[in-house]
C-alpha cells in the first residue's frame, strides 16, 4: 500500500465518520425535543386533572421545575352552564402548549 493509497483511505474514512455523526447529533436533537413535549404535555394533563378537583377562582400561573411555567383560566361559557378551562404551558424558551376543555361547573 501506497502512502497515497493510506491518505486517500483515511479522508475517505474521515467523510463517513462526518457523515454518521452528524445523524447521531440530529437523532440526539430529536430526542430531546420529544422529552421536552412529554414534559409539557405530563404538566397540562396533571393541571387539568387539578381543576376537575375544585374551581379556579382565578388565573393561576405557577412556577414549574426546570424553567416550565403554567397558567390556569376558567371563563364562563354564555347561556350554556358550562366553563371552559384552559391550561397552558410554557417551555423554557419560550414554546407554548395549549389545552382546551369544557366542563360543567
Amino acid at each position: 500500500m501506497t502512502l497515497l493509497e493510506s491518505v486517500l483511505a483515511l479522508a475517505i474514512l474521515g467523510l463517513t465518520a462526518t457523515g454518521v455523526l452528524g445523524s447521531y447529533q440530529g437523532a440526539i436533537r430529536a430526542t430531546r425535543a420529544s422529552s421536552d413535549w412529554t414534559t409539557a404535555i405530563a404538566y397540562a394533563e396533571s393541571a387539568m386533572e387539578s381543576t376537575k378537583t375544585g374551581p379556579v377562582l382565578h388565573p393561576v400561573s405557577v412556577a414549574l421545575p426546570d424553567g416550565y411555567r403554567e397558567e390556569i383560566t376558567t371563563s364562563t361559557i354564555a347561556g350554556s352552564g358550562l366553563k371552559k378551562v384552559r391550561v397552558r404551558i410554557i417551555f423554557p424558551d419560550g414554546r407554548e402548549y395549549v389545552v382546551e376543555r369544557i366542563a360543567s361547573p
